[in-house]
């Protein structure tokens, strides 16, 4: 039963997002959004969402009234299961893009470990987290949060990069 239940909000999670795509091209809102990256020797922390195809990082957008940073935080425990103090979360960069008629601002945070948290999903919004080495996620499909991370790293971590249009 818990499989048929599961199936079914991955359902209202995917007709939920092709519904918010035509509404977002209608009313061209902005959002801001906040997505965490972990890091662990070579590998980092991914997901796969139910309603969008490829790889991102742990994301989503900003409350009203709610820190970046602890937006972050929050994700991080909704999506993956993983709870993390603020100080273990450094933001690395903020950039701009716009998709689906939403002009989006995201802030994207970091941290780093010795050995990998297990990351623990309800199959229903994330089907699947797992750790990756950077160079197979660079070669799969990835949201332009993820892509725009993997962008900084290749240019050696640079704070403050920003641009727009990722």
């Amino acid at each position: 039963m818990t499989g048929l239940i599961d199936a079914f909000h991955r359902l209202a999670y995917r007709l939920g997002y092709r519904l918010a795509k035509r509404w977002w091209r209608l009313t061209k809102p902005a959002a801001n959004g906040a997505a965490a990256a972990l890091v662990c020797g070579g590998r980092l922390l991914v997901v796969r969402q139910s309603y969008a195809p490829g790889l991102g990082l742990p994301a989503g957008g900003i409350r009203r009234g709610e820190d970046a940073r602890d937006a972050a935080r929050r994700e991080l425990r909704e999506e993956v299961g993983i709870a993390l103090p603020a100080a273990a979360l450094r933001e690395v960069f903020a950039f701009a893009y716009d998709a689906h008629g939403r002009h989006i601002d995201n802030r994207v945070f970091e941290a780093r470990f010795d050995a990998p948290p297990a990351p623990r999903i309800d199959r229903r919004e994330i089907v699947w987290a797992g750790w990756k080495p950077f160079d197979e996620v660079a070669a799969e499909r990835c949201n332009p949060t993820l892509r725009r991370y993997l962008a900084w790293r290749a240019a050696g971590g640079v704070n403050g990069m920003e641009s727009r249009n990722g």
